[in-house]
């Protein structure tokens, strides 16, 4: 039983019906109306949203952040995964070093002089020490790219920590991995992909996340030149993994399963550019998190890359199931500012690293790099090493997307049991404006509480931070326990982020 309810996407929202009545008030049914005909109207309050809209909310940003030597260098061929285990802010990722300056990432033409898995901590999201770094196995591959990781609460103890790195297959297995990579439908292929240019991805895993062991067998072949997101699916039963594929010389987002996490599906195309989108732009990274101790709320902060300016710009999409994703209204929640921000120190480029923790104690936050100069200008060291900085992006928790009224509007929430005998909200209202809520339940039984009416419903206005609301005074909701109900909102230039149960 869910205690708390955010607006992330539509799952919480009803989309409602229409009521039709008769001249006299009585209700007209759709299936065998009383005859004769009459004329039907639709009056009184219905339950279809009207007036609403649900809205992303624009990132804030923290200053940058200073990282150790190992961090500075990542050029585009690592995307950290920072993690909040036990207090503490943990960040893995792979480097790769070279003799020479092939630095490519996965297109490198030489083998790596060193590839390792390094481990970051800090006990406040800001001052960070290398606490680990463990050589991998390196055997034949060229290249290095990508990266993502897990911590796996289904593996064997001495595989409780995976990850994934793309590289280049050892030269004496390209031939066979091609022959069979060719022959898969035109949906699971990238279309860049020829045996000249295949990659591989492989993984390694780990008991405690500090020593790690390469295992040889390729995961997937392709081009996944690209941040790997990677989780377990309780739901699904299912390890799942968002990577990149290319379709009509677009960027765009692909996912895999697996029920076993060495035998992995092939990967489908999930979000592609729309035609509604610019038509040079691409979707460059996924950037795939969960919200902070829900783990079905599913988010991506996907990195849009625009050829015709080589900026970037981060956008938010939602999904209930992590199949189905929608674009959030007024995506954008991140980006590089445009002319007037030129010279800033992430007005050239930007993207987001993996995950969405705590921060402050008051915040969500991603952390995200960015760099003064276009993504693909020219890389010398000055460029590559002396301008990329990180800082976070960050929201007020359980503020990251809203329901908007501009003027006045309503909805209702499909059923929900309550699980507790008190209803808060968190909302953010004008001095003008409002939030008011009732609690409808449907019973056959009469001697039952039926809820509260919005009628007399207090209104709750300014920054309503889980607010407790009452009805003439009365904070119980006024419903047998168990009791399936609906919540009626009333909205007048107000932002609703969600409600929650309390004792």
């Amino acid at each position: 039983m869910r205690s708390k309810y955010l607006f992330l996407d539509e799952r919480h929202i009803s989309a409602g019906q229409l009521a039709w009545r008769a001249a006299d008030g009585r209700h007209v049914p759709l299936l065998a109306p009383e005859e004769p005909a009459t004329r039907a109207f639709i009056t009184g309050r219905q339950s279809v949203p009207a007036g609403v809209r649900l809205v992303a909310q624009p990132a804030q940003s923290t200053d940058p952040f200073a990282v150790p030597a190992s961090m500075q260098r990542l050029g585009g061929s690592s995307y950290p995964l920072v993690s909040y285990e036990e207090g503490r802010y943990t960040w893995r990722f792979f480097q790769t070093t070279y003799r020479s300056d092939d630095d490519l990432g996965a297109y490198s033409q030489v083998r790596p002089a060193s590839r390792d898995v390094c481990c970051l901590e800090s006990p406040d999201g800001f001052a960070w020490t290398e606490t680990s770094r463990c050589p991998i196995e390196e055997f034949g591959q060229r290249g290095q790219d990508g990266g993502g990781f897990l911590v796996d609460p289904e593996g064997p103890p001495d595989q409780r920590y995976k990850g994934l790195y793309v590289s280049r297959p050892p030269d004496d297995q390209v031939q066979a991995l091609w022959e069979e990579y060719r022959t898969l439908p035109r949906r699971h292929r990238d279309e860049r992909a020829r045996p000249d240019l295949l990659f591989c991805v492989y993984a390694v895993t780990s008991p405690d996340g500090r020593d790690w062991k390469t295992h040889r067998t390729p995961l997937l072949t392709g081009i996944h030149d690209h941040d790997f997101s990677l989780y377990y699916d309780a739901e699904l039963a299912k390890y799942v993994l968002y990577t990149r594929l290319n379709r009509n010389d677009r960027r765009c987002i692909a996912r895999a399963e697996a029920g076993d996490f060495w035998d992995w599906g092939h990967p489908e195309t999930i979000i592609h550019p729309g035609l509604f989108h610019h038509l040079s732009e691409d979707i460059y990274l996924n950037g795939r998190t969960s919200y902070p101790g829900h783990d079905d709320y599913h988010l991506m902060f996907t990195t849009r890359y625009r050829r015709a300016t080589e900026g970037g710009r981060v956008v938010l999409y939602s999904s209930d199931d992590g199949i189905l994703w929608n674009e959030l209204p007024e995506s954008e929640v991140l980006g590089t500012g445009g002319a007037s921000a030129v010279g800033r120190w992430d007005s050239g480029w930007l993207y987001v690293l993996q995950g969405l923790v705590p921060l402050d104690g008051d915040k969500v936050a991603v952390p995200y790099l960015g760099t003064p100069y276009p993504h693909k200008y020219p890389r010398w060291e000055q460029v590559v090493a002396g301008t990329q900085q990180f800082a976070w992006a960050y929201w007020e928790a359980d503020r990251l997307v809203a329901v908007r009224a501009d003027e006045l509007g309503q909805f209702c929430s499909r059923p929900v049991v309550p699980a507790g005998r008190t209803l808060r909200i968190n909302a953010r209202t004008s001095m003008s404006g409002y939030v008011r809520v009732g609690i409808e339940a449907r019973l056959t039984d009469p001697e039952h509480a039926a809820g509260r009416p919005i009628g007399s419903c207090r209104p709750l206005s300014g920054d309503c931070r889980w607010q407790t609301v009452d009805w003439s005074g009365q904070t119980d909701i006024n419903v047998a326990d168990d009791t399936p109900v609906t919540l009626r909102f009333e909205l007048r230039h107000a932002d609703l982020f969600g409600f929650e149960w309390a004792a």
